[in-house]
């Protein structure tokens, strides 16, 4: 909540291009993703749970919500490009950079590349984060192909998505 907007924020991104999104949740309301620039605000209305993470990134808003429910809408109409219900409910995903229409997800201690375009699991990376406990964050280093990912435990890896 703050001064100009009523609804709880529960993300929150900048982009470098001047646009603020925010993540809003309120009781007995559909959540929505508010995309703001110089006071004008454009909403990206879909999801039917609670909104986990976003990422808005070129032309595209990638948006993970509880229960495996995602979105992707075009960034700057808001409409809804592609709409997939995954069985596994994941909590956090990244958009290695360079990868076109490819995201990594995660939940518990299992971690997956997805072409979120056509809807297929690309790699699985079980046998190196399976055995190190349950993912918490997964961020991109600045080298290309290369994600930091932490663990309950404090552990942090540094993860070659190229080469597992």
């Amino acid at each position: 909540m703050s001064k100009y907007i009523a609804e709880t924020i529960t993300c929150l991104q900048a982009t470098s291009d001047g646009y603020v999104y925010t993540a809003l949740q309120s009781e007995g309301k559909a959540p929505v993703i508010a995309c703001w620039k110089k006071m004008k605000v454009l909403e990206f209305e879909g999801h039917t749970k609670s909104i986990i993470k976003f990422i808005a990134f070129g032309d595209f808003l990638f948006s993970l919500a509880e229960e495996g429910e995602f979105l992707v809408f075009n960034r700057m109409k808001g409409t809804i490009i592609k709409r997939v219900q995954f069985e596994s409910h994941f909590d956090n995903f990244l958009h290695p950079s360079t990868y076109v229409n490819k995201l990594v997800f995660s939940l518990g201690n299992q971690m997956e590349l997805w072409n979120i375009m056509t809807e297929q699991k690309v790699f699985s990376f079980e046998e190196t984060i399976g055995q190190l406990g349950n993912v918490t964050c997964i961020e991109q280093s600045p080298v290309v192909d290369v994600a930091a990912v932490g663990f309950e435990d404090g552990t942090i890896v540094l993860l070659n998505l190229l080469y597992n």
